[in-house]
């Protein structure tokens, strides 16, 4: 089954996940520049149209994006691989791999510490859009309180908690930490809830012959891995 991703389904996503980063805003007619569907919106449409995981209780999500994709487009999600303890899935548009994605049932184990008794108070309201002078290697910065806040349309069809992460990630990978000009490669979230109310991030790794961005997030629902690159497409 086919899923198509327009002009509308993205606008709602740039209001819900506060992600206005230039690449999925619409452009001018006479602009030769594409829209940028969204990472978090590919991935929650493709969960949305997989039964068998809407039956699932999984506790981790590996998402690596292999391709950008542009409005409009057609969406169908493939069942790679499945055994006890993961399903592996391709998300495909006219016969491209887009994006692919593990979903863990068992335990895992966050493979990174972040030490939230040590943080600088981060005040989103006075952020620019240029990450490097926002943020310092290493240091780790508390943002507001997300604990209550689902911050996803009503047109989800999955729990709660994963498609709030997912806008979630947008907002910070797009806006806060690349800046402007980001798109992101790869996200590692694992689930679990923690009694902490406050959002956590940390850059810990930065190379700037690759313009590539290493980010560790924590929330009060999950914590994540995120590989960024700090440029834009045409």
């Amino acid at each position: 089954m086919d899923k198509l991703i327009d002009d509308e389904l993205v606008d709602k996503y740039c209001f819900f996940s506060g992600d206005f980063n230039n690449c999925h805003l619409k452009q001018t007619r006479d602009s030769t520049k594409k829209r940028v569907i969204h990472g978090g919106l590919i991935c929650d449409t493709s969960l949305n149209e997989n039964l068998f995981l809407k039956t699932k209780e999984f506790n981790r999500l590996k998402i690596t994006f292999n391709n950008l994709l542009y409005i409009p487009a057609c969406l169908r999600t493939k069942l790679i691989k499945t055994d006890k303890i993961k399903s592996k899935f391709s998300v495909n548009s006219k016969g491209k791999e887009i994006i692919n994605y593990e979903t863990y049932f068992n335990e895992q184990n966050y493979p990174y510490y972040l030490d939230t008794n040590n943080f600088f108070i981060m005040d989103e309201a006075k952020k620019s859009n240029e990450w490097e002078l926002n943020f310092i290697k290493n240091k780790i910065y508390r943002s507001k309180n997300y604990l209550e806040k689902d911050n996803f349309y009503d047109d989800s069809k999955i729990n709660s908690i994963y498609s709030s992460s997912l806008g979630l990630l947008s907002k910070i990978v797009g806006m806060y930490i690349p800046g402007r000009f980001s798109t992101s490669l790869l996200y590692d979230i694992y689930y679990e809830k923690v009694q902490d109310p406050y959002l956590y991030l940390k850059i810990v790794n930065y190379i700037p012959s690759l313009s590539l961005l290493r980010i560790v997030l924590q929330t009060p629902n999950f914590k994540a891995i995120i590989n960024a690159k700090n440029k834009s497409p045409n």
